[in-house]
């Protein structure tokens, strides 16, 4: 199944969706989620749902994510998931804690717990494999070949789906 695919099949249900981008852009691939989220921005996506550029400190946006009242919750960001740089997997909240995640002060798999207790909202991880998160690195070709392919991902998803 596409991630595509997936991403219908678990929206399906879906009143108000977040999406947030997390990463560190001066580490290289871990730039991966502002990355993303910045390509969203520039696409026409319907008004339930909203972007959230968290940079390396997702834990400072969880009120402003609160006040959005979503349903779910799509966290983009790179990890590492033992595949090919660049492909791009699923995670279910409840399997965030078995991956190293990226660079940030707050565990992941906390983050989530956090966000889905307060907001009710499924959640789920949209993980990429870095190739280097190097401090003073830019962005490898390979993750920004894969925010492209994201970013048209996710636009295609909402532009298929006929209640939003």
């Amino acid at each position: 199944m596409s991630l595509q695919e997936q991403l219908k099949k678990w929206l399906i249900d879906a009143g108000r969706v977040a999406i947030i981008g997390i990463g560190n852009p001066l580490r290289g691939d871990d730039g991966l989620g502002p990355l993303v989220i910045q390509k969203l921005k520039k696409e026409n996506l319907p008004k339930n749902v909203k972007l959230f550029n968290c940079g390396a400190t997702p834990e400072t946006f969880t009120s402003h994510v609160k006040r959005f009242q979503p349903t779910h919750i799509i966290m983009v960001d790179s990890a590492h998931l033992n595949i090919e740089v660049g492909e791009a997997k699923l995670v279910s909240a409840e399997n965030i804690g078995g991956l190293t995640v990226s660079t940030h002060n707050l565990p992941l798999n906390l983050f989530a717990e956090y966000l889905q207790e307060e907001t009710k909202a499924e959640i789920i991880l949209l993980a990429v494999q870095p190739k280097k998160i190097d401090y003073n690195t830019e962005i490898t070709s390979e993750l920004r070949k894969a925010a492209e392919r994201l970013s048209e991902d996710i636009r295609e998803v909402f532009r298929s789906k006929a209640h939003f």
